[in-house]
Parts: structure tokens; sequence; C-alpha cells
């Protein structure tokens, strides 16, 4: 287990089987002033003695240890969120936004209820609202939230949600016009250890930066990142952008929400006004040949997967955090560590993303070639 927060590990007790065995045996032939053969019945007893102190000893330090943030885990770790009021998030349903159509515009105003349930056979999203569709007008766009937790209800496409549960009067077709997005898994302990850090920063009244990430990040698990600023020529104004799993743009949806969740009287100063926004994409390609060492070529196969996945790997952490520069430097790392010898990238060069901003660059964008075996 290692501490979180690049704290260095501690131990609050001596855990090496090694160590404690020699220094009980030590301990023994200090007292009775008897050398032990490795065949001793004593010393065989005093193994078994030591394997139960072992244990003991590893139990008490990892005891400890969950009394720390930098360690702590699962429900040890709800109980310090306490202390700072800070309860773990539970996993939240995607959003969308539903077109119902009439048949024919009505004499009167038709209602719809809110928690009317459409679905695409497997997902079911309920409206989050009434809404009342007034004569001339034949169409309803209402927001709509899954049923079914979590990230699996994310990514379904505009169309597919168009199966009516409770059954409207005069209704003759829905569907989403929205993929579905938001949706947030439990928070697993990473990321509520980071927010209980970050916690004691949304105790002041005065709106700084760490605040509004700390609330941000606190709407859901679906949000990986967030970037708080102002601007000097706009005072009181609070731009906030917020990011979603694997570098995914909020939609509509998700930002109304997120802006009615932070607009509270117990987040927001008086004297704030938010702009929640979703950040603007630089778009960018991957071109790149890569090459094999010669030594490795029993491995070829093995470091063509590595190869691909580091890239993958590189371009979702790319597209993970607001404002992160697109630097080659950082693909060629990934690549040299995942076994090529070396890579030559055509694409991209250095390109300074602002505050704002977030890189990206789709999977049908990256262009990836062997270029060959080479001598050391």
């Amino acid at each position: 287990m290692s501490a979180r927060f690049n704290l260095p590990d501690i131990n609050f007790l001596e855990v090496d089987s090694q160590r404690v065995t020699d220094e009980i045996i030590a301990e023994y032939e200090r007292i009775t002033d008897r050398a032990l053969a490795p065949s001793d019945p004593v010393r065989l007893f005093l193994l078994s003695l030591a394997a139960i102190i072992i244990k003991q000893r590893n139990a008490f330090d990892l005891g400890a240890k969950q009394n720390l943030l930098s360690y702590a885990s699962g429900e040890r770790l709800d109980h310090l969120g306490a202390f700072v009021n800070t309860t773990r998030i539970e996993a939240t349903g995607a959003q969308t936004t539903l077109k119902f159509t009439l048949n024919q515009a009505q004499d009167g105003v038709y209602t719809i209820p809110k928690g009317t349930r459409v679905t695409n056979g497997v997902f079911t999203f309920a409206t989050d609202s009434i809404y009342e569709i007034m004569p001339p007008e034949t169409t309803a766009e209402i927001s709509a939230t899954a049923l079914e937790l979590g990230e699996i209800g994310n990514n379904i496409p505009v169309g597919k949600i168009n199966q009516l549960v409770d059954p409207l009067p005069s209704i003759t077709k829905v569907e989403n016009i929205t993929a579905t997005s938001g949706a947030g898994d439990r928070e697993d302990d990473e990321r509520y250890a980071m927010r209980i850090k970050l916690a004691p920063a949304s105790f002041s009244v005065a709106g700084p930066a760490k605040a509004y990430e700390y609330h941000t990040l606190s709407y859901s698990t679906a949000i990986i990142d967030a970037k708080i600023y102002g601007l000097e020529d706009h005072p009181g104004n609070v731009y906030i952008h917020p990011l979603l799993t694997n570098g995914e743009l909020p939609q509509t949806e998700f930002l109304e929400a997120l802006t009615a969740y932070l607009n509270a009287d117990t987040i927001r100063p008086l004297t704030d006004k938010l702009m929640v926004s979703a950040p603007t994409a630089v778009n960018y390609q991957i071109t790149a040949t890569w090459y094999l060492s010669k030594d490795d070529i029993n491995r070829i196969n093995q470091v063509k997967e590595q190869v691909t996945k580091a890239v993958e790997d590189y371009r979702l952490w790319q597209q993970s955090k607001i404002g992160a520069d697109i630097n080659p430097d950082v693909l060629i790392e990934y690549v040299r560590k995942a076994g090529a010898k070396r890579i030559v990238i055509t694409e991209p060069e250095y390109k300074v993303v602002q505050q704002s901003e977030v890189a990206q660059c789709l999977a049908s964008a990256v262009n990836l070639t062997y270029g060959g075996i080479e001598d050391q």
C-alpha cells in the first residue's frame, strides 16, 4: 500500500518478516546465553511464534495507517470524510433530452407529467419535470435521467430511446435528441480522498477557486477535471469548465443541472456570477512511425500491442486534463516505456492549450506505423 498525494510511505511498526524473526531469535539467545541450531525445536517454536507476531504487526500497522487520509480506504475513508462534512458520491444516471411530438395541435394545454418513462429496451429514462405544451405547439423537449445508475448508461446515440413506457394519448412519437451522457459510477477511494483533501477550501465564503473545484467535483463522479478562474476585465464572473470521463465534453442538460447545483445559497457567494460551460476542444492528430530494436525481435508482437496501448493511453491522458499543452515529448515517453526503440512524430507539434481549452484527438485520427527493426 503506497501513500497518496506523493507523501513518503511510513510504517508504524517494523513489519519486515526476516528482521522480526531475527530479532526474536537474537533476543532469546541473548537471554538464555544459548545458540540455537537451525533444527533446534526451540528455534522452530520461535519461528511459529514469529509468524503470529508478524501477522499481528501487519494488522496493527494497517489499522494505524487507516487513520491517515493518505492510506485510508473503504468505510474508514468514509469516516475521515465525515470530519470535513464530505460524503462519498453515489452512482448517478445518464441524462438526455427527450422530444415528444403530438399528432396535432390540441384545443387546450397538453400536460406531460414529471417521471414519464421512455426506454430503448434496455435503459429507461424518466422526465425530470412536468411540461405543458401550449397550443398551437405540437412538440416538447424535456430533460430526462436514466433510472439505471452508473456510466453504463452513457453514449446511447440520438434517436435510440424511442419507446414510451407510460402511455400518453395523442403522443405519436418520442425520441432522444441528444446522446446520453453525464452518468457516473459510485465514487472510488482515490477520487474521494482527493475531494476530502480539497474540502477545507470549501469552508471559505469568499469563493476561492479551490472551493469551486471542490463543489464541482462533488456534483458527480462523471467529472474528472474542472478548471475555475476569473478575469480582471469581468469582475464577479466565475468561469467554470467541467470535463467528463475519458475527456467527454458535457452536454447542455449536464451543464444546466451543474449550474443549478453550484448556484445554491450554501455554495455561491452573493456577489459571484457563475459562467458554467464546457471547455473548448482543441483538435489534433497523431501521425507517427516507431521502430524496434533488433534485440527485441522475439517480442515484436507483444511490443506492437504495448505501443498501440501506450498511444491510446497518451491520447486519453491528454484529453483528460483541461489546459494541458499538447506535448509530443510526453508521447515519446509513453511509447519508449512500451518497448519501442524510438518514435518519429510527424504530428502533433507542441501547442499551448489555454485554461478554457482541452486537447482532443479522436481514435480515428491516430495514424501509427511500424517502421521496422533497427540496430542499437
